[in-house]
């Protein structure tokens, strides 16, 4: 299959060079598909099962060594297990995969410092960046069509994987806020930063529904009221930016406070 056969397809040429040789046996193909999807479901299985054998009290003291809060250890237990069985049993396979890949990418960041090389004490991002990689390979491997290995990218699932996308921003610096909560350093400038990443990760989060919603609105013509129903959805997903918007000027108006009575205090050991 060469690069002059895929001009007409929507894939780029070099993906078609790459991927779309004899080299690749399209019989054969879901069978290493199914074999990649075991295995990373059963590693994802033993990996959460890891953190009950040891204690959950030393997956806590890890998370609050990296500066993530201890309050996650029990969630992210419990995704990473029904996750794994999601994967194992093929059950939105690509869906907690995408997910998943979220975890994979932290452990990378947690093990940055380390170093490459996974024998280094305390483990370095080797084996996790291979991991990692490994299940992205399974979930374009899930979403591309089998006959020819090409990905239509079509408006709706280019709103999708924004929607992915802004999800996933959400709770990165949802995660952040949390930490500096519990850090006692939430009432400074830095808090800022996060929050109005939400506020713009919401708002864009909204304008994909909408988008979403006018794609999917000609196929509705006979039952109008889906249409209105996900007009309501991104009304209620507006709104929930104005509450942290709202939330924000609090937070504001405690950091300024804040400040005035660390200046006051300042003051009064100076008369002191």
């Amino acid at each position: 299959m060469s690069v002059d056969q895929h001009r007409e397809n929507s894939t780029p040429a070099a993906f078609a060079a790459l991927f779309g040789n004899a080299a690749v046996d399209r019989a054969y193909a879901p069978y290493g598909l199914f074999i990649l999807r075991v295995a990373i479901g059963i590693d994802w299985i033993v990996h959460a099962f890891l953190k009950t054998y040891r204690g959950m009290y030393t997956h806590e003291a890890l998370l609050a060594k990296n500066g993530i809060t201890s309050l996650l250890a029990w969630p992210t237990f419990s995704i990473e297990l029904i996750g794994g069985f999601a994967i194992l049993l093929g059950w939105y396979t690509r869906q907690w995969s995408a997910i998943l890949l979220v975890f994979l990418a932290v452990v990378v960041w947690i093990k940055w410092p380390v170093g490459w090389l996974y024998s280094n004490t305390g483990g370095g991002w080797e084996y996790p960046l291979f991991w990692l990689i490994a299940q992205a390979a399974l979930v374009w491997g899930l979403i591309t069509d089998p006959a020819d290995g090409s990905f239509p990218i079509t408006p709706l699932r280019v709103l999708v994987l924004l929607g992915v996308v802004m999800v996933q921003v959400v709770v990165v610096c949802v995660w952040r806020l949390v930490t500096m909560v519990r850090r006692g350093t939430v009432f400074s400038d830095a808090a800022f930063r996060y929050v109005d990443v939400v506020i713009g990760a919401i708002v864009a989060a909204a304008l994909v529904w909408f988008a979403v919603t006018v794609i999917n609105a000609p196929g509705q013509r006979d039952d109008p009221g889906v249409t209105l129903i996900m007009g309501g959805v991104g009304v209620a997903i507006l709104g929930v930016a104005l509450i942290v918007l709202v939330l924000r000027m609090l937070l504001a108006q405690a950091v300024a406070r804040d400040g005035e009575a660390a200046q006051l205090r300042a003051e009064l050991d100076e008369v002191i």
